[in-house]
C-alpha cells in the first residue's frame, strides 16, 4: 500500500514537470521581449499558442504581432477573479466602439497608403466621436474554437480584460508595421489582455503590437 502511494505521488510529480516543461518550450518559442506578456506558467497540458511575428510586409502594408495563448485552468474561478481585479478595462466581442487594429490590414482592400486612409476614413471619424478612452485589442479571427464563424473570431459569450496597453513605440522596431491606419491617439502601441468565456471555461491571453 505505501509503495502504490509513494508511486502515485511520483507520477503526479511528473505529471506537473511535463506540463511546466512543455509550456515553458512554447513560450521560449516567442521572442524574449514578449514572453513578459503571458503567464510564466500554467497547471493543464490543455494549451495552444498561435503567434506571428512578422516585420513590415512592403512599403505600402504594415504587419503586426499578434499572438494569442489559449488554454482551459482547472482553478477558473480563482484564474479569472485575479484577472478581474488587475484588469484596467472589459468590452464585449461585438462592441462598435472597439479599436481593433488588425481590421486594417487587409492588403486587399487598398492599393496605397492614402486609398487605405480614404477607405477607413468613416471608421476614423466613428471612433473619434465614439470613444476616444478606449484600449485597443485584436481581432481573435482563427485564435478561438469557433474558427472563422464570427465576425470578431470569438462568439459573445467572451469577455475581453485589457491587463496592459500603452501608446507609442515601447519595444523594437521590428514589431510594428508602417501603415497601421488608427486613430491619432493609438498610431503605434500595444495591448495585452485576456478573452474569457465562463460557458467554456476557457482562458485566450493576448498581445498585440501595432
Amino acid at each position: 500500500m505505501k509503495v502504490s502511494g509513494l508511486l502515485l505521488i511520483f507520477l503526479v510529480f511528473i505529471s506537473c514537470v511535463d506540463v511546466e516543461n512543455r509550456y515553458q518550450m512554447e513560450l521560449g518559442k516567442l521572442d524574449y521581449e514578449l514572453q513578459v506578456f503571458f503567464p510564466q506558467d500554467i497547471d493543464t497540458n490543455e494549451f495552444s499558442i498561435y503567434f506571428i511575428t512578422r516585420p513590415n510586409f512592403s512599403e505600402y502594408h504594415g504587419e503586426i504581432v499578434t499572438i494569442y495563448l489559449t488554454f482551459y485552468p482547472p482553478s477558473f474561478e480563482a484564474e479569472k477573479n485575479k484577472i478581474i481585479e488587475q484588469s484596467l478595462a472589459v468590452y464585449g466581442v461585438a462592441n462598435k466602439c472597439n479599436v481593433i487594429p488588425n481590421c486594417f490590414q487587409n492588403r486587399m482592400s487598398a492599393p496605397s497608403q492614402k486609398g487605405k486612409e480614404w477607405l477607413y476614413n468613416g471608421w476614423l471619424k466613428e471612433i473619434d466621436t465614439c470613444s476616444t478612452s478606449r484600449y485597443p485589442i485584436p481581432n481573435f479571427m482563427g485564435a478561438g474554437n469557433d474558427g472563422y464563424e464570427h465576425k470578431f473570431g470569438l462568439s459573445e459569450d467572451y469577455k475581453l480584460f485589457v491587463m496592459q496597453c500603452e501608446e507609442g513605440q515601447i519595444l523594437p522596431e521590428k514589431f510594428y508595421g508602417d501603415t497601421i491606419i488608427m486613430p491619432d491617439k493609438w498610431k503605434r502601441g500595444y495591448s495585452n489582455g485576456v478573452a474569457i468565456s465562463d460557458l467554456r471555461q476557457e482562458m485566450i491571453w493576448w498581445f498585440i503590437a501595432w
